[in-house]
């Protein structure tokens, strides 16, 4: 049996390799921030998941908030929950944010799909 190469490899391999790697590559590009970029947005989220981490609530510096998003504090609370030492959270914090950003290439390759062939949608 003759093996075809890289075609034969399936597209949700594919996929699989394209997303791992995109996470690898933007982990390690966000080590080189030390800090966060846009400070009030970032220190407002980051507050709303140390606090749903500590006891499932909403909280900014204690006081109860509405007006901002729940999915993303939902999201990274896992890391204040897990590492109690704040630049470390704040590492997770960023590792979690590359695998997310890099998920976005699933959706775009399944709408790709309904435009183009599955080698060019890749």
């Amino acid at each position: 049996m003759r093996s075809r190469g890289l075609r034969a490899v399936p597209a949700w391999a594919w996929l699989v390799a394209i997303v791992a790697a995109s996470t690898a590559f933007r982990a390690v590009a966000a080590r080189t921030m030390p800090g966060p970029f846009i400070f009030i947005d970032e220190l407002i989220y980051s507050e709303l998941a140390k606090s749903f981490a500590a006891g499932g609530h909403f909280l900014v510096r204690g006081v109860p908030t509405s007006g901002y998003g729940v999915v993303y504090p939902v999201m990274v609370s896992p890391a204040y929950r897990l590492f109690h030492n704040l630049p470390m959270a704040y590492a997770a914090v960023k590792t979690i944010n590359s695998l997310v950003m890099s998920l976005a290439a699933v959706p775009a390759y399944y709408l790709a799909r309904r435009v183009v062939a599955t080698p060019l949608a890749l």
